[in-house]
């Protein structure tokens, strides 16, 4: 894409879309998230040598995944992206051979050889793509044993002891969701993945072992927990939740907590939406 792009377009892919802030004004993923992808991972043999996270955005999820694994590979579908991440995980004690850049979709690991993968991580970004077909190019290049590692935090955030502020910040997103609405559009694909809880993400039985772990944190007991727009939260793909897929329920507020001030909450709300003034 050009420099240019409207509320319908794809701003994570634009050439000026700032990765700095955008790592700046999101929550850290808390290492809680990471310790339960490598039980599991372990738990079925898995190797810790090569991971690929699809979807990288500016690195965030990769500078954890290097701690953990030999090898990083990363890929998006955004050069801009990739740029970024690779500059951020040069700052990091590791050496350059520590990992390798592609731009390509999560959809597209046909650069990879095939069951030459430990862990395949898209975090924070299924919901940019098809999932059906990301999560069979991942099966494709995961060895025995390996893990497709799925994740994705509510963009709606829950204001503890504050229900004020949860009005005010939902009140944002419906007039966000009024410009952003036109079907086909990168925020309506958004909508109807996260509004799922992922349900929509398919673990088909013969490409993945049975029992595919599907973790909702958080959730209060609510049905619109993950909805970025609460009125638009029926708005979402059907599920394709396995006959055996293991549903898990999990309170840990504290592990995925976020203590901010109103500078952050609008750079937090620019990075959701970059097309959409947080002046209007």
């Amino acid at each position: 894409m050009g420099d240019v792009y409207s509320p319908h377009g794809q701003p994570y892919s634009s050439a000026t879309f700032d990765w700095t802030a955008y790592a700046r004004f999101r929550p850290l993923y808390p290492i809680s998230l990471f310790d339960t992808i490598y039980e599991h991972h372990t738990s079925h043999g898995g190797q810790f040598k090569r991971v690929h996270d699809a979807g990288c955005g500016g690195g965030i999820a990769a500078s954890f995944l290097a701690a953990k694994f030999e090898h990083v590979f990363l890929s998006d579908p955004s050069a801009n992206a990739i740029a970024s991440a690779e500059s951020n995980l040069k700052n990091l004690s590791y050496p350059n051979t520590k990992f390798s850049f592609q731009q390509a979709s999560a959809e597209d690991m046909s650069w990879l050889e095939p069951e030459s993968i430990d862990m395949v991580t898209v975090g924070a970004a299924i919901h940019f793509t098809t999932p059906e077909l990301a999560v069979r190019a991942a099966a494709t290049v995961l060895r025995s044993g390996g893990t497709l590692a799925v994740w994705y935090y509510n963009g709606n955030p829950f204001f503890a002891d504050n229900p004020l502020a949860g009005e005010i910040f939902n009140e944002i997103m419906e007039r966000w969701a009024r410009v952003a609405k036109e079907p086909g559009s990168e925020s309506e694909k958004s909508l109807l993945v996260s509004n799922t809880e992922l349900d929509c993400v398919p673990l088909s039985e013969d490409l993945f072992e049975a029992g595919a772990r599907r973790i909702k944190i958080n959730t209060h007991g609510r049905s619109n927990a993950f909805a970025l727009v609460r009125s638009k939260a029926w708005m979402k793909h059907d599920s394709r939740t396995g006959v055996h897929d293991l549903l898990e329920h999990r309170e840990e507020l504290g592990a995925w907590e976020t203590v901010a001030d109103v500078e952050w909450l609008q750079g937090y709300l620019q990075s959701l939406q970059p097309t959409i003034s947080t002046e209007s």
